[in-house]
């Protein structure tokens, strides 16, 4: 039999749902079962499926011995673990994150440094997170960043804040702006709306003027532009946060971010690259704000040189 004590940062989940996140390896229908069966209880009492969990409740798990020897153990193998001077924020709730192009939000490629890992990893070594006593939190970053571009990322170090911010943000009241350089049109300061498809296959964004079905309506919005020519400096409010949305909604338009191999312009990405040494796509996550207590909280990071110097007179 287990035994599992709740604490404060997992009050507040339903117990079917709990339990599933402790047993991975456990369908839930057969988790709702044993709660019926009490097989599962609560302070040494039968608990409903969706029962809320409160600080200092007492589960208890009567469950099969194979299935505690085949529970999967955190995953230690990489070790990588976020760079300390690339933390520009950071309380006992949230942390955000300064991350460098090549870097994924999450990746199994051995190439690319996996930042939700290294956000573990990070709070591991602090003492602020044990995998093995948390099995059904995982710290994360609750938006997503392409390998390719940079800025700012909002990790939550525990369920609570995850539950908080992860709320605010599909709210929208996580405001998140990201600066590009832009090649071809000129952007209309305005907010630009379409219906945008994932397509898993290929991994692009597919982009409908219209409502077609399996689209989901987007919204951008361009805050700020200064042109030289068919270049755009631009300063972007991301209303919906959908895949590859602001570089292939942009390229929709006819102005795509300068730098982008996939919806850009090659010709243009040559030559920033031979020019200016642009070694990715010109599109960064500089600017969040979001409620913080009382206040709102600003955090901000200075746009690379690099992008006012592609603007330059050619």
């Amino acid at each position: 039999m287990d035994k599992i004590k709740i604490n404060e940062t997992q009050s507040g989940q339903r117990l079917d749902k709990y339990i599933s996140k402790y047993y991975k390896e456990l369908p839930f229908i057969k988790i709702q079962k044993m709660i019926r069966e009490k097989d599962i209880k609560v302070n040494g009492k039968k608990a409903d499926n969706d029962y809320r969990l409160t600080a200092g409740d007492e589960i208890s798990v009567f469950i099969y011995r194979e299935v505690q020897e085949n529970k999967q153990s955190d995953n230690s193998n990489n070790n990588y673990i976020l760079d300390a001077k690339r933390i520009v924020y950071e309380d006992k709730n949230i942390l955000i994150y300064n991350k460098n192009s090549g870097q994924a939000s999450q990746s199994s490629l051995t190439s690319c440094d996996d930042l939700t890992l290294g956000l573990k990893n990070y709070l591991i070594q602090k003492n602020e997170y044990d995998p093995q006593e948390d099995k059904t939190f995982s710290p994360s970053f609750i938006n997503r960043l392409d390998a390719n571009t940079l800025g700012l990322m909002f990790g939550v170090k525990n369920y609570q804040a995850a539950k908080y911010y992860s709320a605010l943000a599909r709210d929208n009241k996580i405001k998140k702006y990201y600066t590009a350089v832009l090649f071809g049109v000129k952007p209309e300061k305005k907010t630009y709306t379409a219906y945008l498809k994932k397509d898993s296959m290929k991994k692009i964004a597919l982009i409908s003027d219209r409502q077609v079905k399996g689209y989901d309506k987007i919204s951008t919005t361009i805050v700020d532009v200064k042109s030289n020519d068919d270049l755009h400096l631009c300063k972007i409010l991301l209303d919906t946060g959908k895949f590859h949305q602001i570089r292939a909604h942009m390229a929709h338009i006819g102005a795509p971010v300068v730098g982008d191999i996939k919806y850009g312009n090659n010709s243009i990405n040559e030559i920033a690259k031979r020019r200016y040494n642009a070694a990715s796509q010109m599109l960064i996550a500089n600017e969040l704000i979001f409620p913080l207590g009382d206040e709102m909280k600003r955090i901000f990071i200075d746009v690379p040189d690099v992008f006012y110097k592609v603007l330059e007179k050619r």
